[in-house]
């Protein structure tokens, strides 16, 4: 199997669940801080044990144990707080919109950080993506703008980080896994502190909730991002494999629809349409 059709079936499979973490967070009848820290909890044993399993060494040098632990603080500890925030605010469909911008961005400062270059229309695309949020953010007046939104583009910084970061280790020859795990027990522990109560209320929530927050740390948190990180091994530019969330908000929202009922606003019919036709564009044209 090449290395194309590898990166595109980790691509695609890293999509498909991150898409499902959109609509079962909001069926989660926990506090965003709770799921957040449960969340990287599940996923931090799961990946330990997969490394023991996998025979995976997790010994590195003391610089680059802490490099994929400032990752995992950034691209889980704070990712998975603020989006959990966030997405308490917004639908579905307007969440997952708001993070497609997180290609787009990450190309941007990989152009300066790793000199993969952008054409001019990519640089257009990146200021209509943002006309997009700006309509998403003002619809109803350019006194209540929306602090979901504000909380999710704070997400989206912290994942363009991550994904800068990732980049970076595995050009130093770290694999998903390692990298993964350690990012991932980072994040397990920028977050307890802030979650002191997680485990009574993890067992005095009902059922549902307690497998699909089991389900958010071991696939959306653990197997995910072991794919996403394989996706970019396989990659020869940050943005093959980026480009690949502009797919998330089209899945969460038939998800949202069919699942919650939730039907996208006017707002994020118009503004979202803007930011994902930008990020085609951007895909195709932009780099």
């Amino acid at each position: 199997m090449s290395n194309t059709a590898k990166r595109l079936i980790y691509s695609a499979t890293t999509i498909i669940i991150w898409a499902t973490a959109f609509v079962f967070t909001k069926r989660v009848y926990l506090s965003a801080i709770t799921i957040s820290a449960l969340r990287s909890m599940f996923a931090a044993v799961f990946l330990v044990v997969l490394a023991g399993f996998n025979h995976t060494t997790l010994k590195a040098p003391a610089r680059d144990i802490f490099r994929m632990m400032i990752t995992g603080a950034f691209g889980f500890g704070l990712y998975m707080l603020v989006f959990n925030i966030g997405l308490m605010q917004i639908t579905a469909s307007t969440s997952s919109t708001i993070l497609a911008l997180t290609p787009v961005l990450t190309a941007f400062m990989a152009s300066f950080i790793y000199k993969e270059k952008l054409k001019p229309i990519g640089y257009i695309c990146i200021v209509t993506a943002f006309c997009g949020v700006a309509i998403m953010m003002l619809w109803n007046g350019a006194l209540s703008i929306n602090k979901g939104i504000l909380w999710t583009l704070l997400g989206v910084a912290f994942f363009v980080t991550y994904n800068l970061m990732t980049r970076g280790l595995q050009m130093d020859g770290y694999n998903a896994i390692q990298i993964v795990t350690w990012a991932m027990i980072a994040g397990a522990i920028v977050q307890i502190p802030v979650a002191p109560h997680m485990i009574s209320e993890f067992i005095g929530t009902d059922l549902l909730s307690q497998i699909l927050i089991l389900y958010l740390g071991v696939a959306c948190s653990g197997i995910s991002y072991i794919t996403w990180n394989k996706a970019f091994s396989y990659a020869e530019k940050t943005s093959e494999v980026t480009n690949f969330m502009f797919v998330t908000p089209f899945l969460s929202t038939m998800m949202g629809f069919a699942l919650l009922g939730e039907m996208p606003d006017m707002a994020t019919f118009i503004g979202g349409g803007i930011i994902i036709v930008s990020v085609i564009v951007f895909g195709l044209k932009g780099k």
